[in-house]
């Protein structure tokens, strides 16, 4: 849901890639390195250098909630674990804002 609701506001996917490795570095681009906990979640091993996430805020060309920023950050995670559920979207600040 993350990555709809991210396309919805930029107009395009939030990930790109020509193939799968190309597609992870996006993604690392934007959610930054995967930690420790995430590679274990996923199984895979943890040999990624460090690279820093952005604000995702940052892509958007029209301002957007802080709410609605904080849940989609709640949902791009790597480890899936790690993200918020759809039910506890619907019970995020941001849907709370517009009722």
């Amino acid at each position: 849901m993350g990555c709809l609701i991210s396309e919805i506001l930029l107009g395009e996917p939030i990930f790109k890639g020509k193939d799968s490795i190309d597609l992870f570095y996006s993604i690392v681009k934007i959610l930054g390195s995967p930690t420790q906990d995430d590679c274990e979640d996923l199984y895979i091993p943890h040999v990624i250098s460090e690279v820093q996430k952005i604000h995702i805020v940052s892509l958007f060309k029209y301002k957007v909630e802080y709410s609605l920023v904080e849940m989609i950050e709640g949902m791009l995670r790597f480890s899936p674990k790690r993200r918020i559920s759809l039910a506890t979207a619907m019970e995020s600040k941001y849907f709370k804002e517009i009722k």
